[in-house]
């Protein structure tokens, strides 16, 4: 009887238990069982590997992905510190100038003599009143690009301005970032 070869891994599987099954097997038969037993393993081999290739090339494409992704979020944290890194800087000129209309209130109310004062757009510390050139040369070593308008005018009660008691305008204008930024404040000096 002549074997038909098999077709199926299972009908590898049951040709190879027939065999075995032989106890008078020959040399020849265990040559060919053996390369049954390859034989067998191999179509499981084969249908993996399909599925193999592709879980490279899925992996590249995750890794692409994903570069791509850090990237853009990169990219954004950098735009985010170009937007942010100067607002520090801002704020202390904020709050210097802020601390500058505050001392020269100081200076007016200590020296009410002076008033009323008016300088129009100064921008170095001879334009100043003698009493405030050293008001004016700190404030203008930490702001850049400084310029000074004070106006004197009536008091809160609407009466003119007297060393007694003053309305007083100061506008600050200086160079931040490139652009010239300016803060007025309004304030009065004395008691009306």
């Amino acid at each position: 009887m002549q074997a038909k070869a098999p077709q199926h891994p299972r009908d590898v599987a049951a040709l190879i238990e027939v065999l075995d099954a032989e106890k008078h097997a020959s040399p020849w038969l265990q040559q060919y069982l053996d390369a049954l037993e390859r034989q067998k393993d191999m179509p499981q081999k084969q249908a993996n590997l399909p599925t193999l290739a592709k879980q490279r090339g899925f992996g590249i494409i995750d890794a692409l992905v994903a570069v791509v992704i850090f990237a853009f979020g990169m990219a954004a944290l950098a735009a985010l510190y170009v937007r942010m890194a100067p607002q520090p800087y801002q704020d202390i000129n904020v709050m210097q100038v802020q601390a500058s209309a505050n001392g020269l209130f100081a200076a007016l109310s200590a020296n009410p003599s002076i008033l009323p004062v008016n300088v129009t757009g100064a921008t170095n510390v001879s334009q100043m009143p003698q009493d405030l050139q050293s008001w004016f040369t700190q404030t203008a070593s930490v702001l850049p690009g400084l310029t000074v308008s004070i106006t004197s005018g009536p008091n809160a009660t609407g009466d003119s301005c007297t060393p007694q008691s003053c309305g007083i305008t100061l506008q600050m204008s200086w160079t931040q970032l490139g652009a010239t930024r300016t803060q007025t404040f309004n304030g009065q000096v004395g008691i009306s």
